[in-house]
């Protein structure tokens, strides 16, 4: 039986924006000082990270229930299921406001 492989965990915080969110990933994933700030430089970017990872990896992306119920939410979801490989889960952590 052979145990399963260490996974590394890269945390995104949550953000009640969509700004803030793309901010967070950029700075959770170290993405490089061109990273455009939008959805489609949000995939190029979540794909290169993808292809670089030297290791099995886990993403969890700390979800704001103020984003969840903005129109950029499907967007990203679909982008990270777009990146989500043997190589890198996705998990969401839905928060709850008190």
């Amino acid at each position: 039986m052979t145990p399963e492989l260490q996974r590394r965990i890269y945390d995104v915080p949550a953000a009640e924006s969509k700004e803030g969110v793309l901010k967070n990933f950029a700075q959770s994933l170290d993405f490089p000082s061109y990273f455009g700030h939008n959805l489609d430089a949000l995939e190029d970017s979540l794909r290169d990270f993808a292809e670089g990872l030297a290791e099995p990896s886990t993403l969890v992306w700390n979800i704001d229930p103020e984003f969840k119920r903005s129109k950029a939410y499907a967007s990203v979801l679909s982008i990270l299921h777009g990146v989500e490989s043997a190589r890198l889960r996705i998990e969401l952590r839905h928060l709850e406001k008190p």
